[in-house]
């Protein structure tokens, strides 16, 4: 019996997959656009359909269509509001902006941080003063070099959302495979 549930939850996660990387390709071939928040979306999508089975006692089936809706309004309102102002610039120019989009920028005592999760440095926190005034790292450097940054404890961070001004959601992936949904303090 147990096989059957790994089948299944393969072949879900293997859907899920498909579904982002089809996104993924569309948006890159017809917009020359590359989306770095398309996981993002699909995490938020989830978190919607989670709290309001959590909250609301909604089932996320039922939450599945109205999460949908949402998300498209969102997103149609960043792509008409933001990217829209950038499509026409090289493919840099909105690979960035999408990727800047993507990670969690909040204050604390007064300063301005970045918060950002790299698959070799693990989740960073930045300081987000005098970004401007650091040199550009043109090639791969062996240690800490650029902005200062601190490394956060936090491992097998696999997605990583703002939740409130205080707050944000971890994805995390634990030695055992498993998926582990948390929150943390902004730090």
């Amino acid at each position: 019996m147990e096989i059957i549930q790994v089948l299944a939850n393969g072949i879900v996660l293997g859907g899920l997959y498909a579904c982002i990387a089809v996104g993924f390709s569309l948006v890159w071939g017809v917009l020359n656009i590359i989306n770095m928040m398309h996981g993002s979306f699909i995490i938020l999508g989830g978190y919607i359909a989670y709290f309001a089975f959590a909250h609301l006692g909604l089932h996320p089936y039922v939450m599945m269509p109205v999460a949908g809706a949402l998300m498209f309004v969102f997103g149609y309102i960043l792509q008409r509001g933001i990217i829209n102002h950038v499509i026409t610039a090289p493919v840099l120019t909105t690979l960035t902006l999408t990727f800047g989009l993507d990670m969690i920028i909040y204050n604390k005592g007064g300063q301005d941080f970045i918060l950002m999760s790299n698959s070799s440095r693990g989740v960073m926190k930045l300081p987000a003063t005098n970004l401007d005034g650091y040199e550009h790292i043109g090639s791969r450097v062996a240690d800490k070099a650029g902005v200062d940054y601190e490394t956060l404890e936090l491992t097998g961070v696999e997605q990583l959302d703002q939740l409130d001004d205080g707050h944000a959601v971890i994805l995390s992936r634990a030695e055992s495979g498993s998926l582990d949904l948390t929150s943390i303090a902004l730090p």
